[in-house]
């Protein structure tokens, strides 16, 4: 269902194990730094030890970070409104299978969305 490549990389480039888990991590460019706190690097924990679930929890948190960069350089930002709405929703819901489904509908989105930035 997922692929091994997101946006033209590696998935593997995006994520790394660290001690028992897995987290997702991006390289922030220099030319939009300072606008996003200073840091180098985001990393955020994907609260799994399985690597096939990493892979496929990293996809909308990458496609977030990449917004974020997007917005910086210039772009729009009623994607990143719509992506917070997203993850509230989807934090929010108590059936792991609904979860499951809404997270691949986000996935599916933030595709087409990278696709139309890049």
């Amino acid at each position: 269902m997922y692929g091994e490549n997101v946006w033209g990389r590696a998935l593997a480039d995006y994520i790394e194990r660290r001690r028992r888990g897995w987290y997702a991590v991006l390289d922030i460019p220099k030319d939009v730094r300072a606008k996003l706190g200073g840091k180098a690097r985001w990393v955020q924990s994907l609260k799994t030890e399985n690597k096939q679930q990493a892979k496929r929890t990293a996809r909308p948190v990458i496609a977030y970070w990449k917004q974020r960069i997007h917005q910086a350089r210039g772009g729009g930002d009623d994607l990143v409104t719509e992506a917070l709405v997203w993850r509230d929703l989807i934090e929010k819901e108590t059936d792991p299978d609904q979860r499951e489904l809404m997270r691949d509908f986000v996935v599916e989105k933030a595709d087409k969305i990278w696709q139309k930035v890049t």
